[in-house]
């Protein structure tokens, strides 16, 4: 073989390579499409759609990469979410799951708090100042929090347990607590 159809051999494979790998990629594309985006009627989030109710007044969710199950005697992860509305209704969602098995989803837990109790949270949360106050997310490995607060008119945002506005989400927590047992 000579120098020249080396030569043109090895430029053949060098462009043709590029295109084949282009094929096989727009093929699998074609053939396995993008999960659809996030829509009010399809929620890729229930807790993101539940922050958009206008009746929302407080939203609490975290997650933990490592629970033990006091029922299983197993260590796992595990989630819980609380949503407390305007009127009083509180609700509360929960999960673990066993590493390698599925997901066990713990009963929802309804109640309906006093109005005592909604004046007591909305003034720890307008004395505290939170909703006027910078409260940087916080960087925190193998667990999360998310938060949300709406009153007056304001909505307001607080992810990964924020050092500034710890005490006054924990104060509310604790309110909470003590109302629904």
């Amino acid at each position: 073989m000579s120098f020249f159809k080396k030569i043109l051999l090895i430029i053949g494979i060098i462009v043709a390579v590029p295109i084949l790998l282009f094929a096989i990629l727009m093929a699998w594309f074609m053939f396995n499409p993008q999960p659809t985006p996030p829509t009010p009627g399809n929620p890729i989030n229930p807790f993101e759609e539940a922050l958009a109710d206008p009746h929302l007044l407080y939203a609490a969710s975290s997650w933990y990469g490592l629970c033990h199950s006091e029922i299983s005697n197993k260590d796992g992860g595990c989630d819980s979410q609380v949503y407390l509305y305007d009127s009083g209704k509180y609700v509360a969602t929960s999960h673990w799951a066993e590493i390698g098995k599925p997901e066990t989803q713990n009963p929802q837990v309804e109640k309906q708090l006093n109005q005592a109790t909604l004046d007591e949270i909305i003034k720890t949360i307008r004395d505290s100042e939170i909703m006027n106050k910078k409260c940087p997310d916080g960087m925190i490995v193998d667990a999360g929090w998310d938060y949300q607060i709406q009153l007056d008119g304001k909505k307001k945002r607080f992810i990964d347990r924020p050092v500034e506005c710890q005490p006054t989400l924990e104060e509310i927590d604790k309110i909470i607590a003590t109302a629904v047992k």
